[in-house]
């Protein structure tokens, strides 16, 4: 999850901020915003990490028993 939200975030955050404003606000603006979605995302992305080990993986053998 690291490694794929380390790559993905920064292209996802850079296309949003491009497209979303690119028109109508300033480059360091711009920069400004790109640099809080990469901050904020990735707090989200750390704070998150251990509660994906927490939660136990489903036993999905047991679905098509129902």
């Amino acid at each position: 999850m690291l490694v794929s939200n380390a790559i993905s975030i920064p292209i996802d955050s850079a296309l949003f901020t491009v497209i979303a404003f690119g028109w109508a606000i300033p480059g360091r603006r711009l920069w400004q915003i790109f640099i809080f979605n990469v901050i904020i995302k990735f707090t989200v992305t750390l704070v998150s990490l251990p509660l994906i080990y927490i939660y136990p993986d489903p036993d999905w053998s047991q679905l098509h028993d129902q």
